[in-house]
């Protein structure tokens, strides 16, 4: 907090991350805190997981912009967070809580070959509706990714999928790439 307090007149946010912060039984405290100490924006980045809190935080005014994580169209995203039968009950709570109350909010999903097909972010377009500010982040194989198996799109196949995409939703846009 004191990081915070002085430099509160040099950046204008703070952007909570995680893991999933929702889960931090604490979280709503040290948002008030952050507020009312800085006056800083706040925003929160979820997988979504916990729709009671991210509403309660919404209801709250205490989050001024939420990035949720969509890992996979719903037919896909057992395979993709590796629990198998998974109940996405709450990430769907979680998209209609996020576009009724956020003030300002973005979905995302960060695409590997292996899992993600424009059919599949489709879907999630067809989901979150064409209002909702959407990006594709690119997947980069990294030493903290356990498979080291995983492939990634090119900068170009990642640039075509969203320009025939952008044509039915025009607020899908595209993060890690160079243009």
């Amino acid at each position: 907090m004191d990081y915070l307090i002085k430099r509160k007149n040099v950046i204008n946010g703070v952007t909570i991350t995680g893991g999933e912060p929702t889960i931090q039984v604490d979280l709503e405290e040290f948002i008030k805190e952050i507020k009312q100490k800085t006056d800083l924006l706040v925003k929160l980045d979820t997988n979504g997981t916990n729709p009671q809190k991210l509403e309660k935080l919404l209801d709250e005014n205490l989050v001024d912009y939420v990035a949720m994580d969509i890992k996979n169209d719903f037919d896909n995203y057992s395979e993709v967070i590796g629990l198998y039968n998974y109940d996405d009950t709450k990430i769907k709570e979680s998209i209609k809580i996020i576009k009724e109350k956020a003030k300002e909010y973005e979905f995302r999903t960060t695409i590997i070959k292996d899992y993600h097909s424009i059919e599949n972010i489709e879907n999630i377009l067809k989901y979150i509706g064409k209002d909702s500010n959407y990006y594709l982040q690119k997947f980069i194989l990294s030493d903290n990714v356990p498979d080291k198996k995983l492939s990634t799109y090119t900068d170009e196949e990642l640039k075509e999928m969203v320009e025939k995409l952008s044509k039915n939703y025009p607020k899908i846009k595209l993060r890690g790439i160079k243009n």
